[in-house]
């Protein structure tokens, strides 16, 4: 079996009053993409928040390689081996592609990733030089990938990363998250878009109302019609 490199334990996440997350379980191990799939306002994003230490904990841990990370600081559990793509990407616009990258490279105090990222993706070596607010939405994305990278991660926490994508780019991109999985980086991949994180996942976990309904292999939510009726809303 392979080392779990990301554990959740029971994990509550509350904003004031509201209880986002209510009771996780879940598990990650080493070079496994695992979907977390869910409506808007499942829980999901609050999740990958927690997990990088940028959402407040309220009760439960989350563990890496063994160790308890659930109070770490966001730079902490960078060094600890997260990397977080967020929703919506979050780069820097004014900044060029390199700048971008070498911030991914900060924690690390090396950019000896950036011939790897380059080789993952050809175009941002291309475009090394723009200004990555004049890129288009995929490669937009790729940048945010790849500046997650440059950290050199144990776990990458990817949120939504085909929203507003064309399917062209989509399969490409998901193409190389398969392609580093493969190498040993497991991926925590959430997702609304059933039929894009299906075939890829290794495991699936499915939230609503942020509590765990379902968990199980891919091929146990193969209609992704009846998955999306029953659970995604």
């Amino acid at each position: 079996m392979r080392d779990t490199v990301l554990e959740l334990t029971d994990l509550q996440v509350e904003y004031g009053r509201v209880r986002a997350v209510q009771g996780l379980t879940l598990q990650v191990r080493r070079g496994q993409i695992v979907a977390l799939l869910g409506p808007n306002g499942a829980g999901k994003s609050s999740t990958l928040r927690a997990i990088s230490g940028v959402a407040p904990v309220r009760a439960g841990s989350i563990r890496t390689g063994g160790q308890d990370i659930t109070r770490a600081s966001a730079h902490e559990i960078v060094k600890a081996g997260i990397a977080h793509v967020p929703e919506g990407r979050e780069i820097f616009t004014a900044l060029t592609v390199r700048e971008n990258l070498e911030l991914g490279a900060t924690t690390r105090g090396t950019t000896d990733q950036l011939d790897y990222v380059h080789t993952l993706f050809p175009r941002l070596a291309e475009r090394r030089s723009q200004k990555a607010g004049t890129l288009s939405g995929g490669e937009q994305q790729m940048l945010a990938v790849g500046r997650a990278l440059m950290s050199k991660p144990g776990i990458l926490l990817l949120d939504e990363p085909s929203m507003g994508l064309a399917p062209i780019v989509i399969r490409e991109l998901l193409a190389r998250m398969k392609e580093i999985a493969s190498e040993g980086l497991s991926i925590l991949l959430v997702e609304q878009n059933a039929a894009v994180s299906l075939p890829l996942a290794d495991h699936v976990y499915v939230m609503a109302t942020g509590r765990l309904r379902a968990s199980g292999e891919p091929g146990e939510f193969e209609d992704a019609a009846v998955l999306a009726a029953t659970y995604l809303g």
